[in-house]
């Protein structure tokens, strides 16, 4: 069987680049990231929401937590759209946005942004790296290589599918 040759991935290394470079920009301009601390959010009388609502019932909706949120999110968003450290940036947006997504919810009408999170998800299993990134350049000048598994992608891809399906099971019954 013949070797596959590296110009063969090329095509969606780029597209993969391309959607890590095209995320981190909407959340660092994202109004709902921007303006998260400055919202009077009380949880009091709040209807919990199927999921999250052991986060938002453990951590709060103080102040000092959601300017935390923002600043992860911020720096996993300029992590990633330089690419350096781009899975650190990405876990770091995983975690930020996961709070803040969650916690507008609570905010008077659900907000349906939810869906940067689990692309987020998606590229942090993905080798979104490999292209128009610090570490393609990095991996270039000291020759390394970098190999990642198409398992949790494809596992990431059952979790979106599932839960929504889950959830209209649940609020059926």
């Amino acid at each position: 069987m013949a070797p596959i040759q590296r110009q063969n991935y090329l095509g969606p290394l780029i597209i993969l680049a391309r959607f890590r470079i095209i995320l981190s920009l909407i959340l660092l301009f994202s109004a709902e990231v921007f303006e998260i601390s400055s919202l009077e959010i009380s949880l009091e009388g709040s209807k919990p929401i199927f999921g999250v609502d052991w986060l938002i019932t453990s951590i709060g909706a103080d102040i000092f937590w959601r300017q935390c949120a923002q600043v992860l999110v911020y720096l996993g968003a300029v992590l990633t759209l330089i690419g350096y450290w781009t899975r650190f940036g990405l876990l770091l947006i995983l975690l930020g946005s996961g709070y803040i997504f969650a916690l507008l919810q609570y905010h008077s009408f659900p907000v349906h942004i939810h869906h940067l999170w689990w692309f987020s998800l998606l590229l942090f299993f993905a080798p979104c790296a490999e292209k128009y990134s610090l570490t393609a350049w990095n991996r270039i000048y000291y020759r390394k290589r970098f190999s990642s598994s198409r398992e949790p992608l494809w596992f990431c891809l059952g979790l979106i599918f599932f839960f929504p399906g889950w959830h209209k099971l649940l609020s059926a019954a």
